[in-house]
């Protein structure tokens, strides 16, 4: 899971009133996102987000219903992600942040590759790749990288994916996510297989 910055300074104006509250549960979220607990982080974010919108914190409101949104789509649950991500796109278009930018060409090029529009969808992950990487933000790079790889499976662009595999694979070895390097691995062998049944005419 990427998004790992701090968009929140945890102690605002050094009072712990809501606004600390609800960064240390952001940041509880984020920690148990990150460990594949989905069932804690939902709750954190949740809580966090309630104290958001109660103060119309648009920024803590933007990044806490992408992540719930996220793990939505681990849970397969594709009502509420897309519900929380209709959220996210809602909020003020007029925000500049370049990780603002990303995160939306991020979840535009996911509604694109619903509604089959493959060629969209590569445009706005690679854009959303490209901010990614611009400003060294391996994580969030490397999971894109995996929307490229299966979306030009999808496609059965198989040396493509192989390629966009590769450099998330290199990510997650280096950071030793054991959890994400499994996933790929199994998912290199996939297209080894089906491109092997191609080649036989299977």
């Amino acid at each position: 899971m990427g998004l790992q910055q701090i968009h929140h300074d945890g102690c605002r104006d050094g009072k712990q009133g809501d606004g600390y509250n609800a960064d240390a549960y952001y940041h509880q979220g984020e920690m148990a996102e990150e460990e594949r607990d989905f069932t804690k982080a939902e709750s954190c974010y949740r809580k966090a987000l309630k104290v958001y919108e109660r103060q119309g914190d648009e920024d803590g409101i933007f990044y806490t219903c992408f992540h719930l949104g996220r793990i939505a789509e681990e849970q397969g649950k594709s009502a509420e992600m897309e519900e929380f991500y209709e959220k996210v796109l809602m909020i003020d278009e007029s925000w500049n942040g370049e990780e603002r930018k990303a995160v939306r060409c991020w979840m535009r090029g996911m509604d694109a590759e619903k509604d089959k529009d493959f060629v969209r969808a590569e445009e706005l992950y690679a854009d959303a790749l490209e901010i990614y990487t611009n400003q060294g933000n391996g994580e969030d790079a490397a999971d894109i990288c995996c929307y490229l790889a299966r979306l030009a499976e999808k496609k059965r662009e198989f040396g493509k994916a192989e390629s966009w595999y590769a450099k998330a694979l290199a990510v997650y070895e280096k950071q030793g996510d054991e959890e994400e390097t499994a996933d790929i691995n199994y998912s290199l062998r996939r297209i080894a297989e089906r491109q092997k049944r191609d080649k036989e005419g299977v």
